[in-house]
C-alpha cells in the first residue's frame, strides 16, 4: 500500500499508484514501464497477468525495482507530520519523517508510572509527572518527619509516618517469621529422609 496523497501538501500524479491511489512507496516497474508500489502490483498479478494500466502481458517475475532517480524524487517529497491530528503543524522531507516522528512533541504516549493509562502529548510529559497520582516520591522530599518511605503522590495527603513505619516493621517481622518456620521446616524433613534411609548426619 502507498502513502496517503493526502499528506502531501504538493505530489505530481505521476507519483501516485494507480491501484492504490497512494503516493509510491517501495516502487516497481513493470516491462511497460509503468510503476506500482510492490505489495500492491504483486497482489495484482497473483490473480491478473496483464499490467493494470495498459493491459500488456505481465508475470510477478517481471517486476523490478523502479529507478533511483524516482526513488530519490519520492523521498524529497513534502510531507505532513503522523501526529497532525495531535496538533502539529510540521511538514518536512519524507526521507526525515521518521526521525520528526521519534521527536515530535505532539506524539501521544502513556504515563509510565505503574498503575497510571493516562494518554498525553509528549510535550506534557513533565507536567504530567509533577502531578500523576501514581508517581512514587520519598517522603523525605515531602514530609518534616522524613521517614524516607517510598510513597505514591495520591496517599501523601493522608500519609502518617509512624503509622507507616510501624505498617512496614510488622510486615517483615511477618516475613522474617515465616523464612524461620520454612527454614525449620526443611530442616525436619532433611532429618525425617535420613531416619528413612539411615545417612549419617
Amino acid at each position: 500500500m502507498g502513502i496517503d496523497a493526502e499528506r502531501f501538501p504538493e505530489v505530481n500524479s505521476e507519483l501516485i499508484c494507480s491501484i492504490c491511489a497512494g503516493v509510491l512507496e517501495d516502487p516497481v516497474e513493470l516491462p511497460c514501464r509503468h510503476v506500482f508500489c510492490s505489495p500492491c502490483i504483486s497482489r495484482w498479478l497473483n490473480s491478473n497477468h496483464s499490467c493494470p494500466n495498459c493491459r500488456k502481458k505481465a508475470r510477478s517475475r517481471d517486476k523490478k525495482p523502479a529507478l533511483p532517480l524516482l526513488k530519490n524524487i519520492i523521498s524529497k517529497l513534502k510531507i505532513r507530520c503522523d501526529f497532525v491530528q495531535h496538533g502539529c503543524t510540521e511538514t518536512m522531507e519524507l526521507e526525515r519523517l521518521g526521525v520528526h516522528t521519534s521527536l515530535c512533541p505532539f506524539a501521544p504516549m502513556t504515563c509510565e508510572n505503574e498503575g497510571c493509562e493516562i494518554t498525553f502529548p509528549r510535550r506534557s510529559k513533565a507536567d504530567h509527572e509533577a502531578e500523576c497520582p501514581e508517581r512514587v516520591i520519598s517522603c523525605t522530599s515531602t514530609c518534616s518527619q522524613g521517614c524516607g518511605l517510598q510513597v505514591r503522590l495520591a496517599e501523601l495527603p493522608g500519609h502518617n509516618c509512624v503509622r507507616s513505619l510501624k505498617s512496614r516493621v510488622e510486615r517483615e517481622w511477618t516475613f522474617i517469621l515465616y523464612k524461620l518456620t520454612l527454614r525449620t521446616s526443611i530442616r525436619e524433613l532433611i532429618n525425617l529422609l535420613r531416619e528413612m534411609f539411615h545417612l549419617p548426619p
